[in-house]
């Protein structure tokens, strides 16, 4: 009876479905077709990395008999890895032994897989491919790639000079993920719009209304130059949407009478920020800053920058905002120049002052120095070094190795702890082991310190072999750059010659000087082009990165009213005509663009330098030159030179004839490989080509004491200098004759002295 039942009842749902029978439908299932249809699964996101974008500064080496490398992986708050693929690229040492030596590959700590070596393919690249599993995946990912070498079956030398395995940078991994939904909660941020996990360059949208009022558009450039801050080292690029949402992350400025259309946003009492999903794609979120007009507008924005860390919720008001007038040099990525700063301010943890094993990674500390530090006349940059070590077994070529730049500054041998007596002393001494500490007082030489500098400690212990299978060295080698070691500046000077763009493309100077960029007036034509825009955003955000501070002081003017440019550095962006920039009153500048018709001049006895960053004299022209061409394609300018509206003040103009110049400087100033090109007072950029010239006009900005002030200007002139200590030396020899004839008459008279 029960099969029977079954079987009409099935056959009754057969019929309705079918429409054999009339009876209506159920009323849940009445329902629009649009609603009834199921979205579509997400297309995985596939991603390709080389081991260089994640951060790798070179082939991975591997020595010894276990000799390891990480690399790290980090996977965004808002996706999950659905799969992993790493594509190898080695080479090793044809003198290991096959059966007992592999390439040990492991994600999280957990065996990923095990590469043989075998004879054949030694002495040559070779591809491997492995698949690692996603379930090992979390928010920062270890890839561990360490050899396991031998090449004797008797006793050998764990450090023989016959283990090695190099990994090429250009080995790649490929990562899908899928998109997460992630909750509307401002605690997330930055997050969605910016990961930190993600090595990849940040690219986030900005939308505006379609005819953005210049109050709104700066405040979009306060949040740009916030996300910038973030960014730093990916560096960060803002595609701007006029009156439109693209199909990604994004960030939405409006207000109560201008809205971005596509987008129904209710009108706010206040200054508001709110998350929001995308109309179209509910795994994509919207950041929303609104308020009831432009003023409250930007409260919302600087309640983002300084408040970020006590926003929670899906919407917050910002009931009120404000930020205190910054000091000059008081960038926090910048070396402070009021005292000595401790190395343990400039690392990115503790972690990054350590290393340990039988060959450690070097310990490496970035180094940002004010842009206009004069260091001339100086023996060098002061360092109060203090380093810690696990000490060798006895006095050997063990030694620390300082260099700055990739050049040597200092070679200090470690010592053995039989030598330590009153020059060293034990740290921790109730721990097994001899760790032991020692102080240094380095000169940094100034001609090889520059505005981005690495410094770089490389410890090394010597290895000892005693007979057959006996070696003595620490198993485990520990060594570290002590936190409390300082550097100090602040016995230099801030004075340098300009124009000099190169200040400019490398540390936004003079702009910079104050970090919030509190003295800085950014000249852009009527905001109708989003190019403009885009151009603005990506400088901001790149005077972020260079500082590590908000733009939160920075004026945006058209350059109609001479008046709003006083007292002000001004940076002029692309769409201003060249040939009345602001500032720039009764000077032709070095090329002006018209109509596709460009006419370049080139002074008299201006430096051209040919776009190799090594090069630094150039050819020099004798005499003026001008052409005036008339030509297809795009060409891109750097100007710099002294503000005419306020003396002592600079301008750096940005001229581009179209939004792909525009595209171009952009792309110019953000490769590490061609900023270096960007120098002097004059850059053209056409493309891949930096071609530089500096002119015989400049200025100098900054103070020195009256005698420094004499002494520095006299020095730069060979001849003038000849004549003046020539001049010097026939005052001296005068009062000295003088002196010796009235004391000889004296003599003469009788008289004692």
């Amino acid at each position: 009876m029960h099969f029977i039942a079954r079987v009409l009842h099935l056959l009754a749902g057969a019929l309705l479905a079918a429409g054999a029978v009339g009876a209506p439908p159920p009323a849940a299932s009445r329902v629009p077709a649009a609603r009834a249809m199921v979205a579509p699964a997400p297309a995985p996101r596939v991603v390709h990395l080389t081991l260089r974008q994640l951060g790798a500064a070179g082939p991975l080496e591997l020595r010894g008999v276990v000799g390891g490398r990480d690399v790290t992986i980090g996977s965004r708050a808002d996706e999950v890895v659905v799969g992993a693929h790493l594509k190898l690229r080695l080479s090793y040492s044809p003198a290991m032994l096959a059966e007992l030596s592999h390439l040990k590959v492991s994600l999280n700590g957990e065996p990923a897989a095990a590469i043989p070596l075998p004879k054949e393919t030694a002495g040559r690249e070779i591809v491997r491919e492995i698949d690692l599993n996603p379930q090992y995946f979390t928010d920062f990912n270890h890839l561990r790639l360490e050899l396991i070498g031998h090449y004797t079956l008797n006793c050998e030398d764990p450090n023989h000079s016959s283990l090695w395995a190099t990994v090429s940078e250009l080995s790649e991994v490929e990562i899908s993920y899928l998109p997460l939904e992630l909750r509307n909660d401002l605690a997330l941020l930055p997050a969605p719009f910016f990961d930190r996990r993600d090595p990849r360059r940040l690219e986030l949208p900005m939308v505006l209304p379609a005819h953005p009022s210049r109050e709104l558009a700066r405040s979009a450039g306060v949040v740009a130059s916030w996300f910038g801050v973030l960014a730093d080292y990916r560096s960060a690029r803002f595609p701007v949407y006029l009156g439109q949402l693209p199909a990604a992350h994004a960030v939405v400025f409006a207000t109560n009478q201008s809205k971005p259309t596509g987008l129904a946003l209710a009108d706010v009492a206040g200054p508001t920020i709110s998350i929001v999903d995308h109309p179209t794609d509910r795994h994509l979120k919207l950041l929303v800053f609104m308020g009831r007009d432009e003023a409250e507008l930007r409260q919302a924005t600087l309640g983002l920058v300084l408040g970020q860390a006590v926003l929670t919720g899906q919407s917050a008001q910002v009931t009120a905002a404000s930020v205190t007038a910054r000091q000059p040099y008081d960038a926090p990525r910048w070396v402070r120049s009021d005292g000595p700063v401790r190395f343990g301010e400039l690392a990115d943890s503790p972690d990054a002052l350590e290393a340990h094993g039988r060959f450690p990674e070097p310990v490496r500390l970035n180094l940002r120095l004010p842009p206009d530090l004069l260091t001339w006349n100086q023996s060098g940059v002061p360092i109060d070094l203090h380093y810690r070590y696990t000490a060798p077994i006895q006095r050997d070529e063990s030694a620390l190795t300082v260099e700055v730049n990739d050049r040597l500054a200092r070679v200090i041998h470690l010592r053995p702890d039989t030598e330590a007596g009153a020059v060293q002393r034990l740290i921790v001494p109730l721990l097994p082991g001899a760790v032991l500490g020692e102080s240094e007082r380095l000169m940094l030489p100034a001609l090889q310190v520059g505005i981005d500098n690495t410094l770089r400690f490389q410890f090394a212990l010597d290895s000892h072999v005693q007979g057959a299978c006996r070696e003595r060295m620490p198993d485990v080698a520990r060594f570290s750059v002590d936190p409390d070691s300082t550097i100090d500046i602040s016995k230099f000077y801030h004075y340098t010659a300009m124009p000099n763009l190169a200040l400019f493309a490398n540390a936004g100077f003079p702009f910079t000087r104050y970090a919030d960029l509190a003295e800085t007036v950014v000249v852009v034509p009527p905001l109708a082009s989003a190019a403009s825009l885009e151009e603005l955003y990506f400088v901001l955000g790149r005077l972020g990165r260079l500082t590590g501070t908000p733009a939160t002081g920075y004026r945006l003017e058209d350059g109609s009213d001479p008046a709003k440019l006083r007292d002000a550095d001004l940076l002029i962006l692309s769409g201003a005509q060249p040939n009345a920039s602001p500032g720039a009153t009764g000077q032709e500048l070095a090329l002006q663009i018209d109509q596709g018709r460009r006419r370049f001049n080139v002074p008299q006895f201006a430096t051209r330098f040919d776009g190799d960053p090594l090069n630094s004299t150039g050819s020099r022209a004798h005499a003026e030159s001008t052409v005036t061409v008339a030509a297809a394609g795009s060409i891109g300018a750097l100007v710099g030179y002294q503000s005419e509206v306020t003396g002592g003040r600079s301008v750096v103009a940005l001229i581009g004839g179209d939004p792909a110049a525009s595209a171009t400087l952009i792309d110019a100033l953000e490769d590490s490989t061609r900023v270096g090109a960007v120098r002097g007072d004059f850059t053209l950029v056409r493309g891949a080509v930096v071609q530089s010239y500096r002119g015989d006009k400049g200025y100098y900005l900054g103070s020195l004491p009256l005698g420094w002030r004499l002494w520095f200007h006299i020095s730069l002139h060979p001849l003038l200098l000849t004549i003046f200590t020539l001049a010097v030396a026939l005052g001296l020899a005068a009062m000295i004759y003088s002196w010796l004839r009235r004391r000889a008459a004296r003599r003469l008279d009788g008289k004692n002295d």
